[in-house]
């Protein structure tokens, strides 16, 4: 077992002894503090597990893969600069084509 599941087990089984503890203390019967626990055992699984299906969408949502980057050729013969084909512009350019300053006035 990984270090992160034993952290989930070990953080979860602290959890809900604490919410066991706490439902004695107040109390509420054996079976309805063991009861608590349990739930709060499952809650915090589910949690740890949800959230780390939503860090792992977002690592690979995020993460961008160069498909060219192994092969040489074809990005030496492409007409496009490397930085410009990562959408970075070597200067400054100002575009001017295209604006309202091209348009006749009817």
């Amino acid at each position: 077992m990984g270090l992160m599941h034993r952290f989930m087990y070990k953080f979860s089984i602290f959890a809900a002894s604490v919410a066991s503890a706490l439902a004695l203390m107040q109390g509420a019967s054996l079976v309805t503090s063991v009861f608590r626990g349990g739930v709060v055992f499952l809650g915090t699984l589910m949690f740890f597990i949800v959230s780390l299906y939503i860090l792992r969408w977002v690592i690979v949502a995020t993460t961008v893969v160069d498909v060219l980057e192994g092969n040489e050729e074809e990005t030496e013969m492409s007409p496009v600069a490397k930085n410009k084909a990562k959408g970075r512009l070597e200067s400054p350019q100002v575009v001017t084509s295209g604006m309202l300053k091209d348009r006749v006035n009817p």
